[in-house]
């Protein structure tokens, strides 16, 4: 999981197409503005560095802008900036999908509370040893801690072998990339490019 410390900033004019919606609802998002959507992803993708937020696996190609509080149920924070992040299908859909994690609501979404460690509001390191391939729960949290800490984790399926492998197939791609200074995806390629049949 990462921590979210660079927060979205909306232009004016992307501020603009927002108010001129008058009272938000989820098809604001699914079925209106694909340029601002395109807009908002590219700059979430940019600031997490193509890394999903839930996971921490590198995404390749356009996945998911996640609404942390889900947008069907909470469509006035369709566009709160610290309500999205970038998140790849299998965590975003698979997993959370539209799983109800606000446990106190507030007009004020900085002052909203959440049932699992929330990337912008949470120190993730406090509560998650992510340095592994398999995510551990810190030792030495409080009950309160300790309640949410678990509740992300099961949430997430982070136990699963789905996500495990994922992150094996992550960690083995940055030390190959460490290694030999190129990643794998580039050797690939070139072994396309130089490929003649019937030789391996």
């Amino acid at each position: 999981m990462l921590n979210l410390t660079k927060v979205l900033e909306l232009t004016d004019e992307q501020k603009g197409i927002i108010r001129d919606f008058g009272t938000l609802t989820e098809d604001h998002w699914n079925k209106h503005q694909t340029k601002l959507r395109k807009a908002i992803r590219s700059s979430l993708m940019s600031f997490q560095n193509d890394f999903c937020v839930y996971c921490g696996c590198p995404v390749h190609g356009a996945e998911d802008v996640e609404h942390i509080a889900h947008k069907a149920t909470y469509p006035q924070f369709l566009f709160t900036p610290k309500n999205l992040a970038y998140s790849c299908k299998m965590c975003n859909q698979t997993y959370k999908g539209q799983a109800n994690v606000v446990t106190h609501v507030d007009p004020d979404y900085n002052h909203c509370s959440f049932s699992i460690v929330h990337p912008y509001f949470d120190d993730v390191d406090h509560f998650f040893d992510t340095s592994k391939i398999a995510i551990q729960i810190r030792q030495g949290l409080n009950p309160q801690e300790q309640h949410k800490a678990e509740t992300t984790y099961k949430l997430l399926h982070w136990g699963d072998s789905a996500v495990l492998s994922r992150r094996a197939e992550a960690a083995m791609a940055q030390q190959y990339t460490a290694i030999t200074g190129t990643s794998i995806a580039q050797a690939l390629y070139e072994n396309t490019l130089t490929y003649k049949p019937g030789i391996l």
